[in-house]
């Protein structure tokens, strides 16, 4: 115990001695107390002893000159013969071995000897000496700055031969001024040090700061940025440090100005898709950062869901993240999950790269490799990907796909597929088909004066129902492509328009192309003048249109295209078709085809005028002249022998014209139904009557039809001399037409319950009845049977809001002969339409001949829709393919799903009714549903569905089972039952850019055997 009690005041007594004696020293002179410390540091090296001297002398000399340069290098001198050098600081270590030799210490002597006697001849023995290189080692290991050797140089050749004023700091340290605020502040002036508190803010360029407290040294140009402690303990205000488009949120943070060098404890930021948490970040002056202790994930919670754990990343900011081993975390549990190396990009951007294929089996076409490839990003306004499949079988398949948008501009893309399928037919054969796709769509922006615009879907006949088409390729049976451009004629009423049109029928295989240029006119008033003048001759107009088309088709049924047979067509078929009796492919075949082409040139040119008469009467009379050009001429023999016409053909110019004349007038009229309690029936009628008259155009006189004997009986037929050409000829018989029609309106005032009295407010509301109820048909006085045609009846009307219903008839007043019955059934198998009005055979006014019944219902919350598409509005894209994304949501809302609507519902019943005379009557009737139903907040159903009556079975359907699982989405897509019966689980990572981070399990029905 006294041993203890001895020990202990000595180390008192010694502590005293040693250091609060030397507080009570006066230094007499700064080179004896320096000496003084050398000879208590008698460890330290040679070149650590020069290293505290020349820093010495450094502060000397920065009295007069206030140099940052010196200020940095004094310290890092210091710092350099600190004997507290760390393992793990293997630099510094280096260095410190590299410089502990004679010749170094001697050229530190004579730099220290130079500067104090301002020596230039000691000053020229130093040059080419390494001194100066490593002096900028040491500030470069030791110190907070970067500097050159030769900086160093001729900053001490520049003292020497002006003195000390000229390395004196002459401007302002910062490259930007320092913008700062807080709530409150202090400033202690002898060390040049600033501390911000509470909502502290600091602004320097392009860098924000923001934490709860900020310190700013500005003799080491260093700021320090941390939270502060609340009541609870909890740290609030943590630092937010912004560097341009990048954002860090730190717990701690130190960051040099002048160097851009920083420390930056517990960070989060973001990058891309991705967030990066890193225990301590080293910022450097480019653009990499350096991290340790790190955790990438794209969820967004403080603890992620998953994540994927690295001791070491490096990031470069809006490019990409590399990282060394990593493994995998669910829920941070680490899992046996891998890697030796990542590379996660950050680019909002596209940026090239490897498309990773999918794997897995089909039962008739053997193990493949499907949809990888290459994404190839080739400037801001393109992007190419070129993906490929192959089958062990010896299938394989390539598909290339062009991306391009210029803003304000235009945009499109193009995609080409072809698919070789090789698949083991039931007799253990190959059965091998060739199937392709191009598609193409384009458009442009409409403010100039041209447009251009184009929609391609060309695809072989089997394409969608062998390939992973969607839903809505694969239930229709047609595609249709079109190309067109668009000229107007700034100044004047001119413009010009062309198009290229492919019908494609996907059941029988017929394809139509079709090819327009057309020349127009829009409509001029040349006597309107400058007066306001109402009259049939200011208001006379005349327009234009000129239009020449051709068409090109493998429909071999049209071309036999006359009325009768002919001798030239009685041989083979002119194709061969297949076993499901489609002709050969149009587009497949183009060569064969063109010399079956057909074109033409019409000129339009209607001239009308318009005028009131009593009030309320509107009339309207015109004039339209119409030209056909035709580029042959067809005469007619009949042939005995062959009971059939010899068509001979001659290739020469043919124009024939017609011309016709009308005058219609249309009124409105009003009727009100007043019913007790105020509420008001409007019935508004508008009755229409046109008379039109046409010459007859088959008169020998024009010499555009030929009576063609087609029988042996001498039956004849007027036969246009241009038959079958791409325009009608003009037409034959006279005609004195009058056209009637009616149109209704019916419409309910009544009482507004919700009427309250406010000023501006209606009593009544507006209560549509039926939106259109209306009645048309034509009586031609000059024929010779059938004067009247067949009357037609539609009308529409919306019901409780969300129904829609639309119905139609057609009514026939005449009867119908029976021509020949079935001897064993007494159907009868032939009929003739009578000129004799069913009034008078059968006592009736008119025989129902088509009806269509349209009934379609939506139902979801109020406003459903509408907060949809707002919130689809009002997202800003980053980039062009989130910018894209979101125009394809817009265009097909249905195929997305939305997680904020509780459910909707859709549904739509058709009905059609069909009987002429005596045919059998035919009833068609389908019902059809899709919706979708937010089981809670998380799960979704989507359905879609239908019912065909006739056929007494369901239709296409789909159910999609969908939940929400915040940065993952899990999805069940399931096709119960038809040809397409399937099944698709997955549970995925919702980024993009952790795309292939998934897990999947699927019965396709692409992979069995078809």
């Amino acid at each position: 115990m006294n041993r203890s009690f001895i020990f202990f005041g000595l180390l008192f007594i010694w502590f005293q001695l040693f250091f609060l004696g030397a507080n009570h020293t006066v230094k007499a002179d700064s080179r004896e107390i320096l000496e003084e410390e050398l000879v208590l540091k008698d460890s330290l090296t040679e070149i650590q002893k020069e290293a505290l001297i020349l820093a010495e002398t450094l502060d000397d000399l920065n009295e007069v000159t206030d140099s940052f340069l010196l200020t940095d290098m004094a310290a890092s001198l210091r710092a350099f013969a600190n004997d507290k050098v760390f393992k793990a600081e293997r630099g510094k270590i280096v260095l410190r071995e590299r410089l502990d030799n004679p010749e170094t210490v001697e050229q530190f002597k004579i730099f220290n000897q130079m500067i104090l006697q301002e020596d230039k001849g000691l000053m020229e023995q130093l040059i080419g000496t390494p001194i100066f290189e490593d002096l900028a080692d040491i500030v470069y290991e030791f110190g907070t700055d970067e500097v050159e050797g030769k900086t160093i140089s001729e900053t001490f050749g520049s003292y020497l031969e002006d003195g000390a004023i000229l390395i004196s700091q002459s401007e302002d340290k910062f490259q930007f001024p320092i913008d700062y605020v807080s709530d409150s502040s202090w400033t202690d002036v002898i060390n040049q040090e600033m501390v911000l508190y509470n909502n502290a803010e600091i602004v320097y360029g392009s860098k924000v700061l923001k934490a709860s407290e900020i310190r700013v040294n500005f003799a080491t140009n260093t700021v320090t940025a941390l939270g502060i402690p609340d009541s609870t303990g909890v740290l609030v205000g943590q630092p937010v440090f912004k560097d341009g488009p990048a954002v860090y949120n730190a717990r701690e943070m130190i960051y040099n100005l002048q160097t851009e060098k920083g420390l930056i404890r517990g960070i989060v930021t973001e990058e891309g898709d991705g967030i990066v948490q890193s225990r301590l970040m080293k910022k450097t002056p480019g653009e990499s950062i350096y991290m340790g202790g790190n955790i990438y994930t794209t969820c967004n919670l403080e603890h992620p869901h998953y994540a994927i754990r690295a001791r070491k990343m490096k990031l470069v900011p809006q490019k990409h993240i590399v990282s060394g081993p990593f493994n995998f975390e669910l829920n941070e549990i680490s899992l046996p999950l891998g890697f030796v190396y990542g590379l996660f990009p950050s680019q909002r951007n596209p940026s090239s790269g490897f498309i990773m294929p999918s794997y897995g089996e089909s039962s008739d076409r053997g193990f493949y490799l499907r949809d990888g490839g290459f994404y190839f990003s080739i400037s801001d306004y393109a992007a190419v990907q070129l993906l490929g499949e192959i089958y062990t079988l010896g299938g394989w398949g390539l598909r290339s796909r062009i991306d391009y948008r210029k803003r304000y501009a235009f945009n499109g893309n193009f995609d080409l597929n072809y698919r070789k399928v090789v698949a083991m037919a039931d007799d253990g054969s190959d059965d091998i088909t060739n199937d392709y796709r191009l598609a193409w769509t384009h458009s442009m922006d409409s403010k100039n004066s041209f447009s251009f615009s184009a929609s391609v879907n060309l695809a072989s006949t089997d394409y969608n129902r062998n390939n992973l088409a969607n839903s809505n390729d694969y239930l229709s049976s047609t595609s249709n492509s079109n190309v067109r451009f668009s000229k107007t004629f700034q100044g004047t009423p001119f413009s010009t328009t062309g198009s290229v049109r492919l019908n494609q029928n996907l059941v029988n295989g017929i394809e139509t192309l079709q090819g327009d240029l057309g020349l127009n006119m829009t409509r001029v008033q040349p006597f309107k003048g400058k007066s306001n003048k109402k009259d049939p001759i200011s208001q006379l107009s005349i327009s234009y249109t000129g239009s020449l088309q051709g068409e090109m088709t493998n429909d071999t049924t049209r071309f036999e295209n006359f009325p009768f047979d002919v001798v030239n067509n009685r041989t083979e078929p002119i194709v061969e078709y297949d076993s499901l009796n489609r002709p050969p492919s149009l587009i497949e075949n183009l060569g064969f085809y063109s010399n079956f082409i057909n074109y033409g040139v019409q000129h339009n040119i209607p001239i009308s005028t318009n005028f009131t008469l009593l009030k309320y009467f509107n009339f309207t009379p015109s004039f339209t002249y119409r030209e056909v050009w035709s580029p042959e001429r067809f005469e007619y023999t009949y042939n005995e022998e062959e009971n059939a016409v010899e068509v001979e053909k001659f290739n020469e110019f043919t124009r024939q014209y017609e011309y016709s004349t009308a005058i219609g007038s249309t009124t409105r009229m009003y009727a009100f139904y007043n019913f007790k309690g105020g509420s008001t029936l409007r019935h508004q009628m508008t009755p229409s009557l046109s008379f039109s008259y046409r010459p007859n155009f088959a008169d020998s006189q024009f010499g555009y039809y030929e009576n063609v004997q087609t029988d042996p009986d001498g039956t004849t037929r007027e036969v246009s001399t241009i038959q079958g050409s791409t325009f009608n000829s003009p037409g034959a018989g006279e005609n004195a037409s009058l056209s009637f029609s009616l149109g209704n309106q019916f419409e309910l005032k009544v009482r507004d319950k919700n009427y309250t009295g406010e000023e501006g407010q209606d009593k009544f509301k507006k209560v549509k009845i039926l939106n259109s109820l209306s009645l048309s048909g034509s009586y031609n006085f000059l024929a010779d049977s059938l004067n009247l045609s067949t009357i037609r009846v539609s009308g529409n009307t919306t019901l409780f809001k969300n129904i829609s219903l639309n119905f139609g008839a057609t009514l026939d007043p005449y009867a119908y002969d029976a021509l020949e019955t079935d001897p064993g059934t007494g159907e009868v198998t032939r009929q003739n339409r009578t000129g004799t009005f069913l009034w008078d055979a059968e006592g009736r006014l008119v025989d129902l001949t088509n009806a269509n019944l349209s009934i379609s219902a939506n139902f979801s919350p109020k406003g459903s829709k509408e907060k949809k598409e707002s919130k689809v509005e009002q997202y800003q894209p980053k980039n062009d393919l989130e910018a894209a994304i979101k125009d394809d949501i817009l265009r097909n809302p249905d195929l997305y799903m939305d997680f904020s609507v509780p459910w909707s519902l859709n549904l739509s019943y058709n009905l059609n009714y069909t009987q002429r005379g005596f045919e059998e009557r035919t009833i068609t009737q389908s019902l059809t549903f899709r919706g979708e139903l937010g089981l809670t907040e998380k799960w979704r159903v989507n359905y879609s569905s239908g019912y065909d009556f006739t056929r007494g079975d369901f239709s296409y359907t789909t159910i999609d089972l969908s939940r929400d699982l915040h940065c993952w989405q899990m999805s069940f897509n399931w096709i119960p039952f038809g040809e397409r019966q399937s099944y698709n689980f997955t549970i995925a990572v919702k980024s993009s850019m952790l795309s292939d981070l998934k897990i999947e399990k699927r019965d396709s029905w692409y992979d069995r055997t078809r």
